[in-house]
């Protein structure tokens, strides 16, 4: 274990893991690694263990920066810790919303594209992955932080708003095996509202506001940009590595300049063409010897023979 895994900002990013491993084994409603039951879940416990987790992705680039800690071992494993929590909430909403669960399983998918694809960019062009942009769509993105940091948080919020919602909203009221609040507002309104005001329990209220309309009208917009952003990352990051990869092959096949020798060598030192005569049969079994501009060949001198013309 080197110093850098002790620096300040690393531990708050082990203390978000372990937050993190908490939040899910509560909300998954677990009593063992094999026995889970989400509808047993505490899931306020939970939501707060997650909170935590995200108030420290929010705490330890700052601490990194006023403490002069920053290193590469502290982006990747806040950069590891935000893609698998995301994933992790991913995860958990499609075991809540079983409709839905293709939509979440699609967007956890896409984040981790996206940000992989991102970062191997980048740091194969050796730049940080908010500065290597060839994009004006996300250097616009990266370089707003005001919307940066709407559509991240939305996001996370989002996510959280539908948890907390599933658990906060009893099951629809059913009419023959028709949602009543459907029900409600295409067939007949009076009676269907009257009904519903008794059998729907107050709204989540934050702030005084009803959660359910601040994630839709509020958090779901950024959320829905993020993926926008998302998409755009990974296509901006893929034809950046594509790029380097051809540039690559173009430097390989490319012949090396043209160098003229260190010396050249004098007139005096020069040898002349070599001439290929066949040797005697009895001397070398018809093989070729070389003579140079002595007129003698190096079978002769080795074993001391004389030529005879």
């Amino acid at each position: 274990m080197t110093a850098v895994m002790l620096y300040i900002p690393n531990l708050i990013g082990y203390a978000r893991i372990a937050a993190m491993l908490v939040s899910f084994y509560l909300a998954f409603g677990c009593t063992s690694p094999t026995d889970c039951d989400v509808n047993r879940a505490d899931y306020k416990t939970a939501v707060l263990f997650y909170m935590m987790n995200f108030a420290g992705d929010l705490v330890d680039g700052y601490a990194a920066r006023a403490l002069d800690q920053c290193s590469k071992y502290g982006g990747v494993l806040d950069m590891v810790t935000d893609r698998t929590s995301t994933a992790g909430l991913c995860a958990l909403l499609a075991t809540l919303y079983p409709r839905e669960a293709l939509v979440f399983t699609a967007l956890m998918v896409l984040d981790i594209f996206s940000h992989w694809f991102h970062v191997v960019g980048a740091e194969m062009a050796h730049t940080h992955h908010k500065q290597h942009q060839t994009s004006f769509f996300l250097k616009w993105y990266y370089g707003c932080y005001p919307l940066f940091a709407y559509c991240c948080v939305s996001q996370e919020l989002y996510y959280l708003s539908r948890w907390i919602l599933r658990y906060a909203t009893p099951a629809p009221v059913l009419v023959g095996g028709v949602d009543l609040a459907m029900l409600a507002t295409f067939v007949f309104l009076p009676v269907s509202r009257w009904i519903l005001r008794y059998a729907t329990p107050a709204p989540v209220l934050v702030g005084g506001v009803d959660l359910a309309m601040l994630a839709t009208f509020v958090f779901l917009p950024g959320c829905c940009m993020k993926q926008v952003v998302n998409v755009a990352q990974f296509w901006n990051a893929a034809g950046n590595i594509a790029d380097l990869d051809q540039a690559t092959r173009k430097h390989k096949k490319e012949p090396p300049p043209w160098r003229p020798p260190r010396h050249k060598p004098g007139p005096e030192s020069r040898r002349t063409q070599k001439s290929r005569a066949p040797m005697p049969h009895a001397a070398g079994f018809g093989a070729w010897r070389d003579f140079d501009q002595e007129g003698g060949s190096q079978y002769e001198k080795v074993f001391g023979l004389q030529r005879t013309s």
